[in-house]
Parts: structure tokens; sequence; C-alpha cells
């Protein structure tokens, strides 16, 4: 006869590995699907056209994946804690703490983000500073090599290069 408590142990035992399974899955995918995207938008070429037509550079090639990769990451994590048995209270409350994790890491970003980029339109706008210019910030002196959105690549006379925020280049 079969006792009560083995049968528990055994299901207990069967979640278990279906939650790693569930995990290893969720990792393989991920990281299959993130290496065919990185391939799709690199033969698509599409930092090349958004720079283009836009004149910003995104960098979508490494962003959308690594996105994609880590949501993938993430929704095999909630499966495999719901196979465990593990309440959706827990999951709410896990998904909560990411949240807020996000938005606090946005917040600070934000907050030297946005004078930069508001710095770069101004400088796209009104074309204060051009490739190949040679210009002073500071006490640092270069030739301007990129002009990005929210940043400025200087080549030195070192010939090291130097990344500055563009609210700095705007700044009087």
């Amino acid at each position: 006869m079969v006792s009560f408590q083995g049968i528990i142990n055994n299901q207990t035992l069967i979640s278990f590995i279906a939650a790693i399974v569930i995990i290893l899955i969720g990792i393989i995918i991920a990281r299959v699907l993130s290496r065919i995207l990185k391939k799709i938008l690199r033969e698509l070429e599409t930092d090349r056209i958004i720079k283009k037509q836009t004149g910003f550079n995104l960098k979508l090639q490494k962003r959308v994946p690594s996105i994609t990769k880590y949501l993938i990451y993430f929704i095999a994590l909630v499966t495999a804690l719901n196979q465990l048995g593990i309440t959706a209270t827990v999951i709410f409350i896990i998904i909560l703490i990411i949240a807020i994790l996000i938005i606090i890491s946005i917040i600070l970003t934000f907050k030297n983000l946005i004078p930069n980029i508001r710095a770069g339109l101004k400088i796209y706008k009104n074309k204060t500073i051009k490739l190949e210019q040679k210009i002073k910030i500071r006490n640092t002196e270069g030739i301007v090599k990129e002009i990005n959105l929210t940043q400025t690549r200087i080549q030195l006379k070192n010939k090291e290069t130097i990344y500055v925020p563009n609210s700095l280049i705007t700044k009087p």
C-alpha cells in the first residue's frame, strides 16, 4: 500500500523537476531567440536606417534582443514558480518589487538623460557643433567624432576618446 506521505513527496519532486526543466527551456529559448533577433536586426540594418532617418543612434540591434531575452527569463521564472505551487499573491509581490526597482532606475536615469536629450536636440537644431570640428569644453580640447542624442564623442590630441554629455556642451 502506498502512503499518502509518499505521494506528496513524489508530487513535490516531480513539480521541482518540472520547474527546473521550465527554467532551462526558458534559458535556451531566450538565448536562441535573442541571437536570431540580433541577426535579423543586423541584416535589416535597423540602427543605420534609424540613424539616417532621425539622426539618433538608438542601438536597437543590442537593446531589442536583450530586452526580449530578459522578458523570456522572467516568463520562465514565473511559470516555474507557478509549477511549484507558489500562489499568485507571491508572484504579484515579486512583480511589484521588480516594477518598483525598474521605476527607481528609470527615474535615476532620466534625472541626467532629459537635460542631455534637450541639449542634443538643441545641438542638432542649431548646428552649434559639427563633425570634425575642434572644440574646447572646460579644460578639455579635441575634435568632434560623433554627435549622439545624449552625448558627443571627442578625440583628444593624444588620440584618446572621451564622451561628453551634451548638456555640458550647450552650457555657456
